[in-house]
């Protein structure tokens, strides 16, 4: 009863509320966990994302390290290592710091990891767990309390010592190795895919031949078609986010996988593609008329001109 007791305790911070902090805020909140974040110089669709899911909101990093046991980094992969910076300089600031874990699910190599896991090692007592999110963000499937959740891997020494009802709420699973690396890989094949994908099917329709791959796809390779149909129209809101971990999945493959620069830029090649997506008013999966991926990359073709 006692360990229950503490369990029910347990105080999740969680920055940002993004789509996918948002939807692991609900998740716990529905399994009777705590969740707090902090919304200081924040956007107002960030705190109104905060408010619809019943996030308590708070106003500074110091005051998320004194109410928190855990703290869960979901950020853009370019902010990564400054999010946690921010949380490694607010605990050494505070006499009352109450943060025991610092879970970083965010998509950055090992590398970046290992470098977030100094900043928190740093304090004394942050532990640093490695996570990542394989999946899109929770969602409940049912009224009969049902959720949709993605795969949660997480690593590293401190790994086991994560809250248990945490843990639960989470669905987490330890795993050898590095679970960012393992985040890099994925990503690599699902995002990297979806790059090459909207590169080639816009030079198709620059070229006048559109329809013309769209039906040699979906007459001789299926199944890769469909993955097209489905990854190009939900990605350009998402693109700004998928330039810096094409260029993280890119060190990762030089650094671990012992490629040469030129066979990981690959990945920086990816980038360069979702940065230009990036760059143009392309409409998306929120748009009243929700266009194919053919008709997405016409899109992209006609602003990229001839």
């Amino acid at each position: 009863m006692q360990q229950e007791q503490q369990q029910e305790q347990v105080v999740v911070g969680i920055l940002s509320m993004g789509d996918m902090g948002a939807g692991i805020a609900k998740l716990l909140m529905a399994q009777g966990m705590a969740v707090v974040t902090n919304c200081q110089d924040r956007s107002q669709e960030t705190m109104a994302r905060a408010r619809e899911a019943g996030v308590r909101v708070l106003w500074s990093d110091r005051a998320l390290v004194e109410e928190c046991d855990v703290v869960m980094s979901i950020v853009p992969p370019g902010k990564a290592e400054a999010t946690a910076d921010r949380v490694a300089q607010a605990a050494a600031g505070s006499g009352q710091c109450r943060i025991s874990f610092y879970l970083d699910l965010n998509a950055v190599s090992p590398a970046t990891s290992g470098r977030i896991e100094a900043a928190m090692g740093a304090s004394g007592w942050i532990r640093f767990v490695d996570g990542c999110i394989i999946g899109g963000p929770p969602r409940r499937i049912d009224d009969g309390g049902a959720w949709w959740q993605p795969s949660v891997p997480i690593s590293g020494p401190h790994a086991a010592s994560l809250p248990a009802a945490l843990c639960r709420a989470l669905g987490t699973r330890r795993i050898e190795g590095s679970a960012s690396g393992l985040k890099m890989c994925f990503a690599g094949l699902a995002k990297g895919f979806t790059a090459l994908a909207t590169q080639t099917l816009t030079t198709a329709c620059q070229l006048g031949l559109g329809d013309e791959l769209a039906r040699e796809m979906e007459a001789l390779l299926p199944a890769h078609w469909a993955a097209v149909q489905r990854g190009l129209p939900d990605m350009p809101p998402k693109a700004y986010r998928w330039v810096a971990e094409m260029d993280q999945i890119a060190d990762t493959m030089r650094d671990n996988g012992a490629w040469p620069d030129d066979a990981a830029a690959t990945f920086r090649g990816a980038a360069a593609v979702y940065r230009a997506v990036a760059s143009q008013a392309l409409p998306s999966h929120q748009s009243e008329t929700r266009l194919t991926a053919t008709q997405l990359a016409a899109a992209m073709a006609q602003r990229l001109g001839p």
